[in-house]
């Protein structure tokens, strides 16, 4: 392997992770590098998550006009949650593979909303208590490139989430 050949894949990859633009319609891609080809892909988050939901027959999903996708499977009570409020709920987070990274196992947890992942700030007051939804997460609102524990850079985070209660 030459020097050059190095030369340009870190090159390459620099310039990939600088680069990190916006559709038209405001939806976020992130530009990756395909180091044995040296080519950039270009992978649209939207088009990624919306493919998963026609693959798997899943309907009824709302988008937010920050781009999360929801499934409302329970709405729960009128009453929602706000930032300020402390949520206890029963969760399953996965990756669009099926690859569960953590979950409750029935024991429930209690979190400050505004502590969390803004996927979640964004997408849990959409139910109610007694609400259950499925939160489609494109990396932007997870944990962005960064790996963090078994989730890779640049995931799409699923989650099947119960509002058992808020405060």
């Amino acid at each position: 392997m030459s020097f050059n050949y190095i030369y340009k894949v870190l090159l390459i990859s620099s310039i990939s992770t600088l680069i990190y633009g916006c559709t038209e319609n405001g939806t976020k891609k992130q530009e990756t590098v395909v180091h044995n080809e040296l080519t950039i892909e270009t992978v649209d988050y939207s088009q990624a998550i919306e493919n998963y939901l026609t693959d798997h027959s899943i309907e009824g999903v709302i988008k937010t006009k920050e781009g999360i996708y929801i499934k409302i499977e329970t709405e729960g009570s009128k009453e929602k949650p706000s930032l300020n409020n402390e949520i206890t709920l029963l969760y399953k987070g996965y990756l669009l593979d099926h690859t569960v990274f953590d979950q409750t196992e029935g024991e429930v947890r209690v979190f400050s909303l505004n502590e969390l992942i803004m996927g979640w700030k964004i997408g849990i007051p959409y139910i109610g208590k007694g609400g259950k939804c499925k939160l489609f997460i494109p990396p932007h609102f997870g944990y962005g490139s960064n790996t963090f524990g078994s989730i890779p850079g640049n995931s799409i985070l699923v989650f099947d989430i119960e509002l058992i209660n808020f405060n």
